[in-house]
């Protein structure tokens, strides 16, 4: 039906793989824009063109403060966290115009652009195609990865709320059409982006998407992590209650958040637990943490050198209950780490 070709349409983007040897491709996005949003998120994160060899090193010190003479020598378990990390970085070669009523090939659609936000440390290759589009469009950035290219649609709701949507096709030949090249160098100069009509608004809409699909990534994280410590605790053993039982399921589990001037260190404990029962240090460089009502053998959570130093002095520490999705026999010790620079922490602690 016509209803059914116009869904299908409106589903294909363009991917501009990083790789020299493939092709520009199109794809099938689905037919509302988070789900292309999502398909593309999960493309981004399988990607399996990381190197080691090209980590950008000045990108690495900007991200951590830490400095690295070369690749080599950043550690592994450093190199793991980046490989691990993952975001949606979006640029808007052309924002919607609701005026333009078919005088180019993109009609009133906006064009947007893809990658992996953090391609720069993951060492990924330079994408040639997709620095050759961002040249025709005006635009002098470098982009490493693998690139999604896509037509949004925008309109404004009752509530005077931009909501976006599936544009039209974008097969590899369009990004070739002249008319919205030149359209989109007119948009690139400084004072076209200042008073492009509805450009910021279309770019909040969209950054509003992305933080959606962020936090459902940090969900899926959690309940992974969750579902991890409940398999690792064991079932019961004949004779006597299971450790779940005795100490708390998931009890030594350490978690940990990156705050803008501080880190939360978050570990769940045994519900008898008290604050005698707890040895916290905290140096500038170094954190141990034991907990005396865990297993014998495995009371000590953490004993390392941290990621980057602290402000031991204001840093604290203080037991309550665990949160309301958490067992119910276990509370939660909450350390606050105060940093000394407000640098992003890859990893917690470090092994040199």
């Amino acid at each position: 039906s016509a209803r059914r070709r116009r869904c299908d349409a409106r589903s294909m983007w363009t991917l501009l793989p990083c790789n020299s040897g493939d092709r520009p491709s199109a794809r099938e996005m689905g037919i509302t824009l988070d789900a292309a949003l999502e398909k593309v998120n999960a493309h981004l994160k399988a990607c399996p063109f990381t190197s080691k060899d090209r980590i950008d090193l000045e990108a690495l010190e900007k991200h951590c403060g830490r400095r690295y003479a070369q690749p080599e020598t950043v550690p592994a378990e450093i190199w793991s966290s980046l490989r691990a990390m993952h975001g949606i970085d979006c640029v808007v070669l052309l924002p919607p115009d609701s005026a333009d009523s078919g005088r180019t090939s993109v009609g009133s659609d906006g064009i947007i652009c893809l990658s992996d936000s953090f391609a720069a440390l993951k060492g990924l290759p330079v994408n040639t195609c997709a620095k050759a589009l961002l040249t025709a469009c005006g635009r002098t950035r470098e982009i490493q990865g693998d690139v999604f290219v896509g037509r949004v649609a925008a309109e404004w709701g009752k509530d005077n709320t931009l909501r976006g949507s599936m544009g039209g096709e974008t097969p590899p030949q369009l990004l070739v059409e002249r008319d919205w090249l030149e359209k989109a160098q007119r948009y690139s100069s400084s004072a076209a982006l200042e008073k492009a009509p509805g450009a910021s608004a279309f770019e909040s809409m969209l950054l509003s998407h992305l933080q959606l699909i962020r936090q459902q990534d940090i969900a899926a994280a959690i309940a992974e992590a969750k579902a991890k410590a409940a398999r690792e605790g064991g079932g019961p053993t004949t004779g006597g209650p299971s450790e779940e039982a005795l100490h708390g399921a998931g009890a030594g589990t350490l978690s940990w958040t990156d705050g803008k001037t501080d880190i939360t260190v978050t570990v769940l404990v045994p519900a008898s637990t008290k604050s005698k029962d707890m040895r916290c240090s905290i140096r500038d460089e170094w954190l141990r943490i034991e907990v005396l009502t865990l297993p014998e053998g495995r009371t000590v959570v953490v004993d390392q050198k941290l990621f980057q130093a602290v402000k031991a002095s204001d840093c604290e520490w203080f037991l309550e209950d665990a949160p309301r999705q958490t067992p119910a026999n276990v509370r939660a010790l909450t350390v606050t780490l105060e940093k000394k620079k407000p640098m992003k922490w890859l990893v917690l602690t470090r092994n040199d």
